[in-house]
């Protein structure tokens, strides 16, 4: 079986708040305010943006094939946004099983979207969505019943629920304040900590349900390890260690 697991690092969409509010002359940090100002007027609280007020600062895809695992994680300080949707769209092109967790309201509609904005192709990609296939499996909505979606579990809860490290106590919030600032290192950790723990809630499902062989299974586990281990980012070390691995 070949998969792709894809997870984003979410940020406030300055760019497109600045011409909607004709507030060219601020810098990217108070742009963002007006658009939560904004979106709290919309809701009457909360300022959670909805997925048409973000931009993509970091996007991770994980690979999954018999043989091995690939981990491709790009970041806007090297790779713009179109950049990093070929790259998404490339992936599922590879493989024509995609994985997410909570991809269905959050992640796909942001790519899509983004998408229409880059105006950015691939016919094929949009063939399956027309055609019905069964392309995308979103765990969140796999492991929640329907009652309860409005209060199901996070991704960090139930990777450690299962014995997986989680995201380390990093937050999208703290990843997209850092990116305000300039600093896109943690749009990276963030979306590849995503991405890591929902391969593994995957690849657990997908053994158990039988869809994987164990032997690939545990192969594919012990390639993971030696990817991170290779790469040596702090945030990388600090997840072998969580999972027990020195």
């Amino acid at each position: 079986m070949q998969f792709t697991v894809v997870a984003v690092t979410r940020v406030p969409d300055v760019t497109s708040t600045r011409q909607l509010f004709e507030v060219a002359d601020l810098d990217d940090e108070s742009v963002a305010r007006v658009l939560f100002h904004q979106r709290r007027q919309q809701t009457g609280s909360s300022e959670v943006l909805r997925w048409d007020q973000r931009a993509i600062a970091g996007i991770t895809l994980l690979e999954h094939a018999v043989d091995e695992v690939r981990i491709e994680s790009l970041t806007e300080d090297e790779h713009d946004e179109s950049a990093m949707l070929h790259a998404f769209y490339q992936a599922t092109l590879r493989h024509t099983q995609l994985i997410t967790w909570g991809g269905t309201g959050e992640i796909l509609p942001l790519l899509h979207f983004r998408t229409l904005m880059h105006e950015i192709s691939y016919p094929s990609y949009w063939q399956a969505v027309r055609e019905g296939r069964e392309f995308h499996r979103d765990l969140r909505s796999c492991l929640t019943p329907e009652a309860e979606v409005a209060d199901s579990p996070g991704l960090d809860e139930t990777a450690r629920r299962l014995g997986f490290p989680g995201l380390l106590h990093h937050t999208e919030d703290a990843a997209a304040a850092a990116w305000l600032q300039g600093d896109f290192s943690l749009a990276r950790a963030y979306s590849e900590l995503r991405a890591i723990n929902t391969y593994l809630v995957a690849l657990r499902l997908l053994a158990v349900t039988g869809e994987v062989d164990n032997r690939d299974a545990i192969r594919t586990l012990n390639q993971l390890r030696e990817a991170l281990a290779t790469q040596g980012l702090t945030y990388q070390a600090e997840f072998l260690t969580a999972w027990g691995v020195t």
